[in-house]
C-alpha cells in the first residue's frame, strides 16, 4: 500500500486525480456516462468493461460519437465539462431508465455507494487540494514552514558574513576570549597574521594565543612561523607548553632546537628516555642521547652526569638480579627488601648497599666502590652509610665517622677533624656543619638508636640553647643535664632534677654538678 506521503503527492495534483479514479471501479461493473449538450441531456451507455489499469485522457472539448460494433459511440454534439466532478458524470448500470431519465445533469455521481465510499478511504487525510467541491485549498502548515525557511536563510546568510567577511582584528580577539563563534581564515595577509598575534598577546589570554599561534603555523611557511617565535618569547613558550600538553614531544624538540636552545631541546628528551621502562631501550636511548643532542662543548657536564647514570643503571641491574637469586645473606630474611633496586636514585643505592653489602669490600656492590666511582662528596656518602647501618642496627659513634672515609687504595680521605666537621661545628666557631645534624639525630632516633649514641651526637650541636631543646625533645637525660650545666642554669638544673628518679645515673650527674660547679 502506498504511503501516506506517495498518496498526498499523487491525489494533490489536479491533473492526475480525474485519470486515477479507473483505478477504483469494479472490474465487473459497467458504467454509464451521463453528458450534456446544446440541445439536451443524454446518456452515453458503455457495455465495455473498464479495466482498473485502463486510464480514460480527459481533454476539454472531446466529442463523443455512436460506435454500434463496440457498443460504445462518439457524438459530435457532446462536450465534457471538466470543471464538475467527475463523480457527477458516472453512475452504475444498476439504475433503472426511468431514474436515469430524471436524473439531473449534475449530481448523479453523488450515489455511486460503495465507490463512493471506496474513494473516501483511499484520499489521505492530510490531503487538502482535492475536496469534493473541486476547490484547491491551502496547505494548514505552509505559513510555519515558510517562516521556517525564512528564518534558516537569515542564519545562512549571517553565517556566510562571519566566515568570509573579516571583521576587525579587535573584534576577532574579543570574540575569541568571550567564547563567540569567530573565523580566521579570512586573514590572509602577513601583516593581518601579525596584527592578529600581536592582539592576542596583548589580551594576555592563552587559549586566544595558542588558537592564533596554531592558525599561523598552519597557513605560513615554517621559515616565518620561526620568525614570530624569535620575536616573541611568550609566543614561543606558550605554543611549547602546547605541544608538550598534547605531547608531541618530537615536533617541540624540533622547535627548541630551530630556536637554538640546545639545552632545553637535551632535557625534553632526556625526560623521554627516562619513561621508558625497558632496561635495553632506556640505556640505548641514553647512549643516544649523549652521542647526538649533548654533542656540543657547552654541554659537556651533563654528557657526563648521564654517562655515570649509565653505568649506575647497569650496576643496579647486576645487583638486582644477584640479589634477587641469593639465599646466603641472612639479612634478607631479618630485614626483607621493601622494592628492587633498579633506577633507584645514587644514594637510595648506597642506602640499599650499605644495610646488605656492607661486608663485601672489593665487589661492585660495596659502598665504597660507589664514592669513588660517582664521586660522591663526604657528606653525600655519611649521610647514605650512617642512616643504612642504623637501618639494620649498626650505629656509628662520631669519632668512628674518620674510618667510614678510608679506602684500600688511597688511604685516610679524611682526618677526625674532618669527620667532626662534617657532622657539627666546632666550639671555636667553625663554618656551618655540611651534615644536618637534625635531621640525622631524627633518623637515628627513628632507627631505635641507643640514648648513648644519641647524646654523643647532641654533645655537637651548637649553639647550646640548641642542644638543650634537642635533648628535651628526644629525652636524652644525660644530655639535657650538660646542656644545663653548659648553660650555667641552676635553677633549670634543680627544676629538672626533681623530675629524675633519685639515685639514678643523671641524678648523681646533676647533683654533682650543683655541688661542685661555679654558677652564676
Amino acid at each position: 500500500m502506498a504511503s501516506s506521503r506517495e498518496q498526498e503527492d499523487y491525489w494533490g495534483e489536479s491533473d492526475t486525480a480525474p485519470a486515477a479514479l479507473d483505478n477504483f471501479f469494479d472490474e465487473n461493473s459497467t458504467v454509464s456516462w451521463r453528458g450534456a449538450s446544446e440541445s439536451g441531456d443524454y446518456l452515453v451507455d458503455w457495455s465495455k468493461r473498464v479495466k482498473p489499469t485502463k486510464t480514460v485522457p480527459a481533454v476539454q472539448g472531446t466529442v463523443v460519437s455512436p460506435d454500434i460494433s463496440s457498443t460504445s459511440y462518439v457524438s459530435p454534439d457532446v462536450s465534457c465539462n471538466l470543471s464538475d466532478s467527475i463523480l457527477d458524470n458516472i453512475t452504475t448500470d444498476n439504475l433503472s431508465s426511468s431514474s436515469i431519465s430524471e436524473a439531473q445533469p449534475r449530481g448523479v455521481g453523488r450515489s455511486l455507494g460503495s465507490l463512493g465510499e471506496k474513494l473516501q478511504d483511499w484520499k489521505p487525510p492530510s490531503v487538502k487540494k482535492w475536496s469534493h467541491a473541486g476547490v484547491v485549498e491551502r496547505c494548514s502548515g505552509c505559513s510555519a514552514l515558510e517562516q521556517q525557511v525564512a528564518q534558516l536563510s537569515n542564519q545562512l546568510q549571517a553565517s556566510f558574513s562571519r566566515s568570509h567577511v573579516a571583521v576587525p582584528v579587535a573584534a576577532a580577539v574579543h570574540a575569541m576570549c568571550t567564547g563567540q563563534p569567530y573565523a580566521l581564515h579570512c586573514y590572509r595577509s602577513l601583516s593581518d597574521k601579525r596584527e592578529l598575534l600581536a592582539a592576542a598577546l596583548r589580551a594576555s589570554h592563552t587559549s586566544t594565543i595558542i588558537a592564533v599561534l596554531v592558525f599561523c603555523r598552519n597557513t605560513l611557511s615554517r621559515q616565518l612561523f620561526l620568525q614570530e617565535l624569535q620575536s616573541s618569547a611568550v609566543a614561543a613558550q606558550s605554543y611549547l607548553g602546547y605541544l608538550k600538553q598534547r605531547r608531541q614531544y618530537r615536533e617541540a624538540m624540533e622547535l627548541l632546537q630551530d630556536l637554538g636552545r640546545h639545552e632545553e631541546a637535551a632535557l625534553l628528551r632526556y625526560r623521554q628516555c627516562l619513561a621508558i621502562t625497558d632496561h635495553a631501550k632506556k640505556t640505548a636511548a641514553l647512549r643516544t642521547l649523549t652521542s647526538s643532542s649533548l654533542s656540543s662543548p657547552a654541554l659537556t657536564h651533563y654528557k657526563t652526569l648521564i654517562n655515570d647514570q649509565i653505568d649506575l643503571l647497569e650496576r643496579q641491574k647486576s645487583i638486582d638480579e644477584e640479589d634477587s637469586k641469593s639465599s646466603s645473606n641472612a639479612l634478607f630474611k631479618e630485614y626483607p627488601r621493601a622494592s628492587s633496586v633498579y633506577d633507584k636514585p645514587l644514594l637510595t643505592t648506597l642506602y640499599y648497599c650499605a644495610m646488605y653489602h656492607w661486608t663485601n669490600s672489593g665487589s661492585h656492590c660495596a659502598p665504597a666502590a660507589f664514592r669513588s666511582a660517582y664521586r660522591l662528596t663526604e657528606r653525600q656518602f655519611l649521610w647514605a652509610v650512617v642512616r643504612g647501618r642504623a637501618r639494620v642496627k649498626h650505629y656509628f659513634l662520631p669519632e668512628q665517622l674518620p674510618t667510614l672515609l678510608t679506602t684500600r687504595t688511597g688511604g685516610m680521605l679524611g682526618s677526625l677533624s674532618g669527620a667532626l666537621s662534617a657532622v657539627s661545628s666546632s666550639l671555636a666557631g667553625a663554618p656551618r656543619p655540611s651534615l644536618p645534624l637534625d635531621r640525622l639525630l631524627d633518623a637515628l632516633h627513628a632507627a631505635s638508636a641507643p640514648h648513648a649514641v644519641l647524646a654523643a651526637y647532641l654533645s655537637l650541636v651548637e649553639p647550646r640553647e640548641l642542644r638543650l631543646r634537642l635533648a628535651q625533645h628526644y629525652d636524652v637525660r644525660s644530655a639535657v643535664v650538660e646542656a644545663l650545666v653548659a648553660l650555667k642554669d641552676k635553677a633549670g638544673l634543680q627544676r629538672y632534677m626533681e623530675q629524675l628518679p633519685p639515685g639514678s645515673a643523671e641524678y648523681v650527674k646533676a647533683d654533682a654538678a650543683l655541688k661542685t660547679g661555679r654558677w652564676k
